[in-house]
């Protein structure tokens, strides 16, 4: 199975894009857990380390133990967006999803750029941060030597990118 990771900063399409790979190339999504998580609380942006230690370990989970025939997995996140939010919100990231970290696999990450227009978000933190943080993916990308494409432009022009990186 080739398993792709969408990753970047908040408000950058990689949701949209992730189902879009889904349902062009019949692959098999794993949705971002820490909205179904953070949903849950009453206020969502009180959320502490343990919090984030306890999403990293669904997600990463829900993206090891795929059970399908598919030939394309799609991870609508994954531990380097852990890395970075928890190393941006707490200043550290621990062990435990470093540990995570290390031992995911992917064959492609797909680093999307924040040149679309914010939509608000009522768990999203960091509308004036978009661009700060896409440069430390692509730090991150780098420094880890990800296999990895950037992507850009608006919703169209995203699609065909991806369709003519996918179909080669």
């Amino acid at each position: 199975m080739f398993r792709i990771a969408i990753i970047g900063p908040e408000s950058s399409g990689k949701s949209t894009l992730a189902r879009f790979i889904e349902k062009e190339f019949d692959g098999y999504l794993v949705d971002e857990y820490a909205r179904e998580y953070l949903l849950n609380f009453e206020n969502p942006s009180k959320y502490s380390m343990e919090d984030l230690i306890e999403i990293a370990k669904v997600q990463f989970d829900k993206s090891t133990s795929i059970d399908s025939n598919k030939k394309i997995c799609i991870c609508d996140t994954e531990m380097l967006t852990m890395k970075i939010w928890a190393e941006d919100k707490f200043k550290y990231c621990p062990k435990k999803i470093e540990t995570l970290f290390q031992n995911q696999k992917f064959d492609l990450y797909i680093l999307c750029k924040p040149d679309i227009k914010w939509e608000f978000d009522i768990l999203r933190e960091d509308e004036d941060r978009r661009d700060y943080i896409f440069d430390i993916y692509k730090k991150y990308c780098n420094v880890f030597d990800f296999n990895y494409i950037e992507i850009k432009g608006d919703r169209k022009s995203r699609n065909n990118i991806i369709k003519k990186y996918l179909s080669n």
